[in-house]
């Protein structure tokens, strides 16, 4: 093998690191953009739909929450996973506003992780599945989620 042919092949591979590299960070920044927003941005204070849940953090505190609390109609809907997360955080770290956001965040990086593993499996290559990744993680982990 002479000198040039193995030069050649160094520069490829050097080249097939650095773009397996970029489409990782191309897939990886919109989680720590995400979660740095949330750190930078997250409110403390109850925001939104969060006031209307204030009527049973009262009573949790009060010890007259009960079963019809928990599965109580809010809007259209019976929230009963978001009333026993948020009433377990908030008991949990006093009612700071910022846990529930990285839980949401939590479980947004947990439905970029399905999707990746379901991407991985039926394609034969890394390299297509983070480029097909690439929009996913940036769509899914967007500022307006």
């Amino acid at each position: 093998m002479s000198v040039s042919t193995l030069m050649q092949r160094v520069r490829t591979n050097r080249i097939g690191i650095l773009s397996l590299i970029a489409l990782w960070l191309a897939v990886l920044l919109p989680v720590g953009l995400s979660l740095r927003y949330i750190i930078d941005y997250g409110s403390h204070t109850p925001f939104a739909d969060t006031w209307g849940l204030m009527p049973y953090v009262e009573r949790f505190y009060n010890g007259q929450f009960g079963l019809e609390d928990l599965f109580a109609q809010h809007n259209e809907h019976r929230i009963v996973a978001t009333k026993l997360i948020l009433l377990g955080l908030g008991w949990w770290t006093g009612f700071d506003g910022s846990p529930p956001l990285l839980v949401s965040w939590a479980c947004l990086v947990a439905v970029c992780f399905a999707i990746g593993t379901v991407v991985v499996h039926d394609l034969a290559s890394w390299r297509h599945a983070l480029v097909l990744m690439i929009p996913v993680s940036w769509l899914i982990l967007s500022p307006r989620q």
